[in-house]
């Protein structure tokens, strides 16, 4: 009986043993770390490969899940540090669907939350053509990612890393990524955000010193030939378009023959792609040049090594023979040269009216029935745009490539600059986009350069005549003022003493576009925080810019206070004290009313002040400049349409207080101008401003020697752009009717302002 107890007791005892075991190993295998969750791809330098849910274009990490299962993320971990894992934590909520990936935006952001409410459209392209929309999660890591190189390191709930990566330094817009998702080996590759890494393509960070020029960039007067070297064993492949060389790029084996490339057969300039207007039904102001335009030399070259290595690319550009051609004499030249595809091509250009352009047209001609059933019974008629098809026409106001914004349409370029004496005063890459609003249309677009770490280039120093530090500014192209290129200019100089700022201009230069001349140019001032901040003092960060009614610079503190603004104005009635006195302190009066009395005599009445508007402010006063503060003050902007003898009679001031059939009123100036004390200073103001700054005796001889620069210059500009259908003397003619104006403006303008004054 004992013995029979004795051996029951053992059994339970291996029993209580045995699933004690097995409970502990499940209970570990219960706590082992999913390994199904992988770190998958990371930017660490994001120029346009990814929107944030902000519209912003943080660094980011993709996580990628192995599983047939969602999985939960809710408490997980990410980090850049080994020795602090917990330093960001998933939000409760986070999932990741099966076999799905998940963004994260490492940008330091970390209060952040989504915004169910509303979603980005984004344009599904960057520089490599692969940017995509992302799914807008709200996810904001509390630390940033270096270009240079860092360390990534994923852990569940509780702290068992999962994964752990190791991102060596990066180019903009390429990722260190799996070669398969979830597995495998990482390399250098096109970004493929929320999308499987098969998509995406291997890169090469360059690491062979560039090709060396036997000649530097410049003006020669003969021909010469043009060696390039490399080190002993690698490969040399150039291209002679402006595309970035390539292994089937010409190989370089004997030295280049350099010569007046001017008589060689138009390629870009002949595109007719590049502007609606330039299409035979529309045939508005520009034509396609009859003859061979001036064209520069453009060399590109890498240096490629026996095992896949590469080298950054080597640009120069060369005139030669240009001191025979005497309308170069005494104006400065400058070079702008990037992929073209980038800029001309259908998909990825963003100077043509491109796929989007042709997209925009179809859907046009599939939303009336007579185009479809036209097509359907002649189904060869191009749909492209080239021809209308039942009435049924491209026009400005369609939706094309050189219309789109952002960083996703920016390209980077080679800008090379030379003086009036040829001189080389500025090369080296910055980011190039299309700027401007209906002058996007022309065949003759402006351009906003944009200097970034990322290009190698920090700021425009030695750029014409721009100030220390900038790292933006305009290549202007004359915008409506196609035919004279003196009236932005001529603004920014009858402003001078008035009481808000205006952008100013360089002489003119001429522009090369990948190597083929592009007309007449000035650099000018980009209207902004930086441009603001050097003119008046504040920090950058520290200033809102609105421009036509929407916020510029300034973030959300910005968004806050111009919300402020137009919240007041659209319940204030100035006829009361209260209010009149609270808008006096919210913006410098002495300021808006300068500003809409000079624009009020110059401008022709057409669109502004519905557009072409711009005001700004510190956003918080930070004791340190005396000469501003923190109310609204104005910007005196584009002014290419004004000084129009056509308009010398028009009353702007009518149209700013009560609109027209086709623009509204401007609501601050015109509630303003139901305040009897403000009529009052208002004309008392209008009428130093029209007898000081526009006495005809000061403003005629500023035109005249505006004219006297640009006059040697304009003939290159009508052969390119208007087939020599404007000459000089129309340019003469054109430049009398701006006299005429600044001699008649006065007796009109003043009269009419007396009258909606009372004065």
């Amino acid at each position: 009986m004992r013995r029979a107890l004795r051996r029951n007791t053992v059994k339970i005892s291996l029993a209580a043993v045995f699933i004690f075991l097995l409970f502990l190993i499940i209970g570990i295998r219960l706590n082992e770390p999913d390994e199904s969750i992988k770190i998958n791809e990371v930017c660490s330098s994001n120029l346009a490969s990814l929107h944030d849910d902000k519209g912003e274009h943080p660094d980011w990490i993709e996580l990628y899940n192995s599983s047939d299962e969602e999985m939960d993320l809710s408490g997980w971990f990410l980090s850049d540090s080994e020795h602090h894992l917990d330093k960001w934590t998933f939000p409760e909520g986070t999932s990741i669907s099966a076999n799905g990936f998940l963004l994260v935006y490492a940008d330091n952001t970390p209060e952040a939350e989504p915004d169910t409410d509303e979603s980005l459209s984004l344009t599904n392209f960057i520089m490599t053509g692969r940017a995509i929309a992302a799914e807008n999660n709200g996810l904001h890591t509390n630390f940033s990612l270096s270009a240079s190189g860092e360390n990534l390191y994923l852990s569940d709930n509780k702290k068992f890393l999962l994964d752990s990566v190791e991102v060596p330094e990066l180019r903009y817009d390429t990722v260190w990524a799996r070669e398969e998702d979830g597995k495998g080996t990482f390399s250098r590759r096109t970004p493929t955000p929320g999308e499987t890494n098969a998509l995406s393509e291997a890169l090469v960070l360059p690491s062979l010193s560039k090709p060396i020029f036997s000649a530097e960039s410049g003006f020669y007067e003969e021909d010469f030939k043009l060696e390039i070297s490399a080190d002993e064993g690698e490969t040399i492949r150039y291209t002679l378009d402006g595309s970035i060389p390539n292994e089937n790029s010409f190989i370089y084996t004997d030295p280049i023959e350099i010569t007046d490339a001017s008589k060689k057969e138009n390629i870009y300039s002949s595109l007719w792609q590049v502007s609606v207007e330039l299409l035979s039904y529309v045939n508005f102001r520009y034509k396609i040049p009859e003859r061979p335009v001036d064209k520069c030399n453009i060399i590109r070259a890498a240096a490629f090594g026996e095992n896949g290595e590469i080298s950054d690319v080597s640009t120069a550009v060369y005139f030669v023979g240009f001191d025979k051609k005497k309308t170069y004499d005494g104006i400065g030249v400058i070079s702008v040269i990037s992929d073209p595809d980038g800029i001309f091509g259908y998909e990825n250009g963003n100077f043509v009216m491109g796929k989007i352009g042709v997209e925009s047209f179809r859907e046009k001609l599939s939303e009336s029935e007579n185009a479809v059933k036209y097509l359907e019974e002649h189904p060869e008629t191009p749909t492209d745009g080239t021809v209308s098809v039942c009435g049924i026409k491209m026009h400005e106001y369609l939706n094309y490539n050189y219309i789109q914004k952002g960083t996703e349409w920016e390209r980077e370029a080679q800008v090379t600059a030379f003086d009036e004496d040829h001189e080389l005063e500025f090369d080296g890459l910055c980011g190039l986009r299309v700027k401007g609003h209906r002058t996007r249309n022309f065949a003759k677009k402006s351009f906003n350069l944009y200097a970034r770490d990322i290009y190698g280039v920090k700021n425009f120093n030695g750029l014409g005549d721009i100030d220390e530090g900038y790292s933006r500014t305009v290549l202007f192209s004359g915008g409506n003022d196609m035919y004279t290129f003196v009236k932005d200019e001529l603004a920014t100089e009858l402003a001078q003493g008035l009481d808000f700022a205006t952008p100013e201009y360089t002489k003119s230069y001429y522009l090369f576009l990948d190597g083929e001349f592009w007309g007449i140019y000035r650099i000018g001032d980009k209207l902004g925080s930086e441009w603001l901040s050097d003119l008046y003092g504040p920090d950058k960060d520290n200033i809102a810019v609105v421009k036509n009614s929407l916020l510029a610079d300034g973030g959300e503190a910005g968004d806050k206070v111009w919300g402020e603004l137009q919240n007041f104005v659209r319940h204030a009635d100035f006829t009361l004290d209260s209010d009149y006195e609270k808008i006096n302190n919210m913006l410098d009066m002495d300021s808006l009313i300068d500003y809409f009395a000079f624009r009020i005599f110059i401008d022709e009445g057409m669109d502004w002040p519905n557009t072409n508007t711009a005001l700004w402010r510190m956003i918080e006063d930070d004791d340190k400049n005396e000469e501003t503060d923190t109310r609204w003050r104005w910007i005196n902007f584009d002014n290419n349409a004004n000084f129009d003898y056509s308009a010398v009679s028009t009353n702007t001031l009518n149209k700013a207080r009560y609109g027209t059939r086709s623009y509204s009123r401007d609501e601050l100036f015109a509630k303003l101008m139901e305040n009897e004390d403000f009529r009052e200073r208002f004309y008392k103001r209008f009428l130093e401003i029209s007898d000081e700054n526009f006495d005809p005796e000061k403003t005629i001889p500023k035109l005249d020697a505006l004219a006297a620069e640009v006059r040697p210059y304009v003939e290159n500009e009508y052969g390119r752009f208007f087939a020599n259908d404007m000459t000089v003397e129309d340019f003469d003619k054109l430049i009398e009717r701006m006299r005429m104006f600044l001699r008649e403006r006065a007796e009109y303008i003043k009269e009419a302002v007396r009258e909606e004054c009372g004065g």
